[in-house]
């Protein structure tokens, strides 16, 4: 049996009302804040980029009907 490092995704309201992608650990209770990238129009494609572009091995991905799942084989932390 294997451990993974799950990240919850869910889209957010920032205090200035602009949409947010939350990426939250469920490893190390931590989450951050990226601002909408409408380029992509994804939220798993916005986390899974800068998840990837800061050294987490992405393995796979579920998604639910509030929330969605990226999987991870690295547990460092995500600041």
């Amino acid at each position: 049996m294997y451990t993974y490092h799950l990240f919850e995704i869910k889209i957010s309201t920032g205090s200035t009302g602009k949409a947010k992608v939350k990426i939250y650990s469920l490893w190390w209770n931590e989450s951050i804040s990226l601002n909408y990238d409408y380029s992509m129009n994804n939220i798993l494609e916005i986390a899974h980029s800068y998840l990837e572009s800061n050294g987490f091995k992405i393995t796979g991905k579920s998604e639910g009907p509030k929330s969605s799942f990226l999987i991870s084989t690295n547990f460092k932390h995500l600041k």
